[in-house]
């Protein structure tokens, strides 16, 4: 779908706004309240929710509007999957072509990470955010010219804290995850390709927190 330069802003808008931590599967998407949001009329707004829906973040329900869709659990599966090996890859490419900007963000990224972690924030939200930044500025990082584009970053919503996980339970997943970023910029500070990309391997292979369950427009409304 070509989108004008309106709707590519509004697109843009839009889908950092669904990619918040704080935006729940199921979650209504009001076309009113997302133009005040992005600053645009209703034609930009529902054409850049007719792309995302084309992308698998939303979903259109018929007589019921636009929600924000949770992959079932075979597509969650292939999209860890997918995930794995671009992840993996990025991380063996990074160990060699990172440069010290690369580095320096990566190990800011590492401060925000352990200031949520000491932050009050039971649901986990800010941390999530920053665990997500670390991964996009690891496949940054890797200066291959498809590899965020096909890593798209709704990827990285997949297996994110369910909002009725124990906060106990987030926090320890949450302390982990600390430890093994920290263990994957260490290696790629020492340009060790092997150890980045087994460390990133193992990271991904073993989510931290159970997936969100699936919910239907009907859930929310």
């Amino acid at each position: 779908m070509h989108l004008t330069t309106q709707q590519q802003e509004s697109y843009r808008k839009i889908k950092a706004y669904l990619l918040a931590p704080e935006r729940r599967v199921g979650e209504r998407l009001v076309e009113r309240k997302l133009g005040e949001l992005v600053g645009a009329s209703r034609t930009p707004v529902r054409q850049a929710l007719i792309q995302l829906a084309q992308e698998g973040l939303v979903e259109h329900a018929p007589q019921w509007g636009f929600f924000i869709r949770q992959p079932d659990e075979d597509e969650t599966d292939e999209l860890y999957d997918i995930r794995l090996r671009l992840e993996s890859y990025a991380a063996r490419r990074a160990a060699v072509r990172a440069t010290a900007e690369d580095l320096n963000g990566l190990r800011e990224t590492m401060v925000n990470m352990r200031r949520a972690l000491a932050a009050d924030d039971p649901a986990g939200l800010r941390f999530s955010e920053a665990d997500r930044e670390f991964h996009v500025r690891l496949l940054e990082a890797a200066h291959g010219r498809w590899l965020v584009r096909l890593v798209n970053i709704s990827l990285l919503q997949v297996g994110q804290n369910a909002p009725d996980i124990p906060a106990a339970k987030i926090r320890a997943a949450n302390a982990e995850t600390v430890r093994e970023h920290q263990a994957i910029l260490n290696a790629l500070e020492q340009h060790d390709a092997d150890a980045a990309e087994r460390l990133i391997t193992d990271h991904l292979s073993f989510p931290k927190t159970p997936k969100k369950p699936r919910r239907t427009p009907r859930d929310t409304a």
